[in-house]
């Protein structure tokens, strides 16, 4: 039978609303119906949530059973009763009555009950609470009071705190639960923040009561925003009357009795309060204990627990360490056995401080002991060991008493000697007895003490000096005189200050120092100046000879620095000199001009030593004048580069001039002319007029050639009746050519030699470069065939090397040059691709584009290093270099497209570098390919970026602002310097082939020893040229070098050929 057909067959809906009290109905214990006071009653929110539950939901478990037992029994219609408590849904419980029914329905018996809640007595409920917690003690008794507070006073919840020991409990921020118990569920161990509680009302006011907060809306907030109605709490004080702790309850209905409620609080308040005390105090023994526990085990000193006996309890690790032995060997055994000397120990167990010999396994140990007897019986002992400082004093007194100076202590205020060792007796000429435990100045004649006095006051009193040094003749009280050096330092601990002296005889020092001045002036007598120098280079002494070459001497000045006396541009390295000196150099000889009235400019040479001068370290020297040393040097030199006989510049002086001017003119593309003059039939005039007036010949010849203005500066004798003339930055050949008539012209003219006039004629060959040749050899050679054909064509007349009739190897090189135009202009000059790895990977992280011929059209194998000269000649670099470059980049772009992430490399020549729009165009031609400039690096040579620095440095500035990587190519064969490098933009620099070849060699590795440290310090990536065998890899790489690019990993391979070898390194 359904609730439905109940409810219309007996009609009982409205009159069960109607019941002063609250009504449910339920069938095998299943409730089925519940009225609006049953509800309240079951502390639900509305009946949805009680129908479906059983009865045994609600009470303790045996009630379902009486009325099991008495339903059968009872007729349909009487009543019967019950008295039980009801737990509630929001976890309180009530003692309820329940009037009982049977009545019969189609599913079976049904009951009715009609219930109230039952007001017990308060003695009931305070002997019940205090029944189920009398029992209790620590946290047991905690659970059990909030759990009993609930259950006894119908509250939602219980809570206990436990509050610190603090002055000012309005300070307190939280608090900790010890115990609560919340809607049926307990808990502990809680920090809780105190703002906004009902604990916080406590602490404040000492106590809260609050009966029904929704009689004061808004008065408390602490309860309506956790959604409670009531609360009530104490505040517990331990057995000195401090807070200690609160007890609060608290409820979502209103407190039935409130009054009573804070009285049973109060009640137990002294118990929970106790309990409470008790519990801190356990923690704070504990804390203690484990405290004091922690701090023996990390103590320095060995400590030892004993019993009454004087056995061992306890002992921390520095006791074990101290004695050597493990724990179990120590523990339970009388601390007397561990012990060397006698009974130690005294019948009370307190020792202030007496020194006991431990046995150890090592070694005996001498420790400080101390000891004292605690309340409970037990001895705590504590051991210091002084095994190690008894030592140090040991040999401190060896020192002390062994020193061959005099060391004495004193009392610094009182100067009251404390200690002194025997040499004190022997320097100072008294017993010991005679001045220990008296003032310092007793160990002086009287006629200096107080000279002393005031001179020790002066250092340790007044100056606050730490410490002193200072030489004197010592008066002995004896009568005789000693000279001394006295030391002292200032030595303060926390009881008393004491000097420290330390008396040194100085009289070998005095007389060394004597003799040397001797010395000295011995050496005075000499031409040479003998210098004495102290560590920061000044004069300490020198001789009369010093004064002659510097005009002054060392008293003159009292700070009289060398290097300061010789000409500024020669200061530093004469410095750095010295400074050699004192890091361990044995000996230094070097030459400095210094600048003088009477001559200008006067050189002197310095031989200098240093040596050690007791604790210092000093510089003699030797000086001696050279300046007629280098003068002579000075003509040897002019000498070695000059023809006596004319005073042109010889061969020699030529080879490097035109060496230099080649070199120069291939960096800036101009052309230089080179020149052989020969005198015609100059043997006839040896012959006929002699040796003598042949040599007058050639030097008015070599005049006439000084008067043409173009050649003053590069004239020179070749040798016999041979002159080379040198004419560099020709823009003009035909110049040169005009050159050439006009010395035809001026030969014509006679030579008067000795009031004879004498006609002299010459022949003349000239060569250009690059034109006629690629080096000086070549150049002079073309230039000596041309004045060799020149005296064939009837001499007085001069031939350029483009005159002479072309054989086959000039063909060639004309059939080169017409080729190489069209193969420029057709884009024949491809790029070939050599790998550049990465140092200890061997990883390709790079490659060099360089430039080849491949179809040449019959002319054979054609070099770069024969095309790209020929190119720069014909004006034609600048579209070579952009037809490579233009290829390259786009086959970088291929193996970007890939996946394939390289650096590429490329050579930028001179005319490249210096023309105005590089940066823009290369930038372009970048963008085009789709790359970025970080991936290109511009590789420049040395000898083109040195040679115009300041011009190069501009342009290279532009490049590297745009974003490419710049590297110096082929480095080591120019003339660049440190200074050069740091203030160029460059990135990188690539070792030439030549030092790597020579890496094997002692020289070549110091070399690139050198050339890799200068490029790390100025933060240059290296990369190593020409390596073909591992030897000179592993030797590369141990050196720092970053990359490798050489035969012995690929020779330059064509673009297919490069992107097959990327694809295996990829496999």
């Amino acid at each position: 039978m359904t609730w439905k057909r109940l409810r219309k067959n007996y009609s009982i809906d409205e009159i069960l609303n109607l019941v002063p009290g609250a009504v449910i109905i339920h069938r095998d214990w299943q409730i089925l119906y519940a009225n609006q006071a049953a509800v309240e009653l079951y502390g639900a929110a509305s009946p949805e949530q009680l129908i479906g539950g059983t009865v045994s939901d609600f009470t303790d478990g045996q009630i379902p059973g009486v009325i099991e037992k008495t339903i059968p029994t009872l007729p349909f219609g009487q009543i019967f009763s019950l008295n039980f408590r009801l737990n509630r849904k929001n976890g309180t419980s009530v003692a309820v009555e329940s009037h009982n029914s049977a009545f019969p329905t189609e599913e079976g018996p049904a009951v009715m009950a009609i219930m109230k809640a039952r007001n017990r007595g308060q003695t009931d409920r305070s002997l019940s609470l205090v029944t189920e917690i009398a029992s209790r003690t620590g946290s047991s008794y905690f659970a059990e009071l909030t759990r009993s507070l609930c259950r006894h006073l119908g509250v939602t919840g219980a809570m206990l705190g436990s509050l610190p020991q603090v002055e000012d409990l309005s300070t307190l921020e939280s608090f900790r639960a010890v115990s609560f118990f919340h809607a049926g569920e307990p808990g502990e161990g809680t920090d809780i923040p105190l703002e906004g509680t009902v604990a916080h009302l406590v602490i404040r006011d000492g106590y809260c009561l609050i009966a029904d907060a929704t009689q004061q809306p808004g008065q408390h907030p602490c309860l309506e925003k956790n959604g409670f109605r009531s609360a009530a709490g104490v505040l517990l004080r331990d057995t000195s009357g401090k807070a200690n702790g609160i007890l609060v309850v608290y409820s979502t209905d209103p407190l039935d009795d409130p009054e009573f409620i804070f009285s049973i609080l109060k009640l137990i308040s002294v118990r929970a309060a106790a309990e409470l005390e008790r519990q801190q105090a356990r923690q704070h023994l504990e804390d203690s204990e484990r405290n004091s526990r922690l701090l023996r085990e990390k103590a320095a000193d060995g400590i030892f627990v004993l019993d009454a006996r004087g056995h061992v309890m306890e002992l921390n690790p520095a006791a074990l360490k101290m004695l050597g032995q493990s724990e179990s060997a120590v523990l339970d055994q009388p601390i007397q056995s561990f012990v060397q000397d006698s009974e130690f120990l005294s019948e009370s167990g307190d020792i202030s401080l007496q020194r006991v010999r431990f046995r150890s396994i090592d070694q005996p140990r001498t420790c400080e002991v101390s000891s004292v007897r605690m309340p409970d019986g037990r001895i705590q002992l504590i051991a210091r060991d002084i095994s190690d400082r008894l030592l140090t004093e040991a040999k401190y007194g060896v020192i002390f008493e062994g020193a061959n100076d005099a060391i004495f202590l004193a009392e610094l205020r009182s100067g009251s000697v404390l200690e002194a060792n025997q040499q004190c007796e022997e320097i100072l000429g008294l017993p010991r007895e005679q001045f220990l435990g008296r003032p310092y100045t007793n160990i002086f004649a009287e006629s200096e003490q107080k000279r002393v006095k005031r001179l020790f006051d002066y250092f340790l009193l007044q100056r606050g000096y730490r410490s002193g040094r200072l030489r004197m003749n010592f008066h002995r009280r004896n009568g005789t005189v000693l000279p001394v050096e006295i030391s002292t330092r200032l030595v303060e601990d926390a009881d008393q200050s004491m000097v420290v002296g330390v008396v040194r005889d100085i009289t070998d020092a005095v007389r060394a120092d004597s003799e040397r001045k001797s010395h000295l002036t011995t050496l005075s007598l000499l031409e040479e100046a003998v210098i004495e120098l102290d560590e920061g280079f000044n004069v300490i002494n020198a001789n009369e000879p010093f004064r002659k070459f510097f005009g002054q001497l060392p008293e003159d000045n009292a700070k009289l620095s060398l290097p300061s006396l010789i000409h500024k541009d020669f200061r530093e390295m004469l410095a750095s000199s010295l400074s050699s000196l004192l890091k361990g150099r044995s000996r230094v000889r070097l030459r400095f001009p210094v600048l003088s009235a009477e001559t200008g400019m006067s050189w002197f040479e310095g031989k200098f030593i240093a040596y050690k001068e007791r604790d210092r370290t000093a510089i003699r020297g030797l000086i001696r004048d050279t300046t007629l040393d280098y003068i002579s040097e000075k003509q040897r030199h002019f000498a070695a580069y000059h023809d006596n006989l004319t005073g042109l510049a010889n061969r020699t002086r030529m080879e490097e001039d035109v060496q230099k001017a080649l070199l120069q003119a291939e960096s800036e593309g101009h052309s230089v002319a080179v020149g052989l003059i020969d005198l015609d039939h100059f043997f006839n005039i040896n012959e006929i007029l002699g040796h003598k007036m042949g040599d007058r010949v050639l030097a008015l010849f070599a005049e006439k050639l000084r008067a043409i203005p173009e050649l003053k500066n590069g004239l020179y004798r070749w040798g016999g009746d041979q002159f080379v003339f040198l004419m560099d930055r020709v823009r003009d050949p035909e110049k040169v050519r005009g050159l050439a008539t006009l010395l035809m012209e001026l030969i014509r003219l006679p030579m008067e030699v000795e009031t004879e006039k004498v006609h002299v004629t010459c022949s003349a060959g000239v060569a250009l470069f690059p034109q006629d040749g690629g080096n000086l050899d070549e150049i002079i050679g073309q230039a000596d065939r041309a004045l060799n054909y020149a005296k064939k064509q009837g001499r007085f007349n001069y031939k350029f090397a483009s005159d002479l009739p072309r054989k086959a190897f000039y063909q060639h090189q004309l059939s080169i040059r017409n080729h190489l135009v069209e193969a420029i202009e057709n884009r024949l000059i491809e790029p070939f691709f050599q790998p550049i790895v990465e140092s200890g990977t061997h990883r390709i992280v790079g490659m060099e584009a360089l430039a080849r011929w491949p179809n040449t059209n019959g002319l054979g194998k054609v070099g770069p290093d024969s095309f790209i000269p020929l190119a720069e000649s014909m004006g034609l670099i600048s579209d070579l270099g952009r037809t490579v470059l233009e290829k390259a980049l786009g086959y970088h772009s291929d193996l970007k497209a890939k996946g394939f992430n390289l650096e590429l490399s490329v050579n930028i020549s001179r005319r490249q570098l210096f023309s105005r729009d590089l940066a823009s165009t290369l930038l372009k031609m970048v963008e085009q390919a789709g790359l970025t400039t970080s991936e290109i690096v511009l590789e420049i040579t040395e000898s083109i970026a040195m040679l115009e620095v300041e011009n190069a440095t501009a342009h290279l500035l532009d490049l590297h602002q745009a974003g490419f990587r710049l590297a110096i190519d082929d480095f080591g064969t120019g003339y660049s310097t440190l200074a050069q490098l740091h203030e160029m933009p460059v990135d990188e620099i690539k070792i030439d082939r030549a030092f790597v070849q020579r890496i094997h060699t002692g020289e070549g590795y110091r070399i690139l020893q050198a050339i890799t440290g200068m490029a790390s310090a100025l933060g240059l990536t290296m990369v190593a040229e020409g390596v073909e065998d591992p030897q000179s890899l592993d030797k590369l790489e141990g050196l720092g070098v970053h990359s490798i690019q050489g035969f012995y990993f690929s020779p330059p391979l064509e673009a297919g050929e490069f992107s097959r070898l990327m694809e295996n390194q990829k496999k």
